[in-house]
């Protein structure tokens, strides 16, 4: 597709500590090879939809890849992983994040959060208007709803 900068992924998927360091650092290496070959190859085939189609359709193939890794071999049922994947275009750009994986923009000397995490603590928030504070009281800040890998 015309007007498309190469795909760049930074630090796209920390490990998710399911319990294996070695089934984490295997799903984390899965995305980190997988999104952008995908995004590459969808570009490549004049993929037919929108940049978000392009970037939806990785992250989903991904997915896919780390659940049926672990549906294939017992030994990595459970594997997961975060992401946050970004294409940048000539004006703008399309992001895509599972999990507690942030993506910000950078103005000047500013950040800003451009994602919301799909965490507990954040859904809740989300649902009682509570600062992040408050709710930290009731609920741990790692726990979260989404991810890579452990459902299809």
């Amino acid at each position: 597709m015309p007007g498309y900068i190469h795909p760049t992924l930074r630090n796209i998927a920390p490990e998710l500590r399911s319990g294996s360091a070695d089934l984490d650092a295997l799903a984390r290496d899965t995305t980190t090879e997988w999104v952008p070959r995908a995004i590459e190859r969808n570009i490549d085939l004049g993929f037919d939809g929108a940049p978000a189609d392009a970037i939806r359709s990785a992250v989903t193939m991904a997915n896919a890849k780390i659940h049926n890794s672990g549906e294939d071999n017992p030994d990595f049922k459970g594997m997961g992983t975060t992401c946050s994947a970004l294409i940048i275009l000539p004006k703008g750009a399309v992001a895509a994040q599972v999990g507690d994986s942030r993506t910000y923009r950078l103005r000047g000397t500013k950040f800003e959060q451009l994602s919301r995490d799909h965490s507990l603590v954040w859904e809740m928030m989300a649902q009682r208007g509570m600062s992040e504070q408050e709710m930290a009281t009731f609920v741990p800040k790692n726990i979260i709803t989404r991810s890579l890998g452990p459902s299809a």
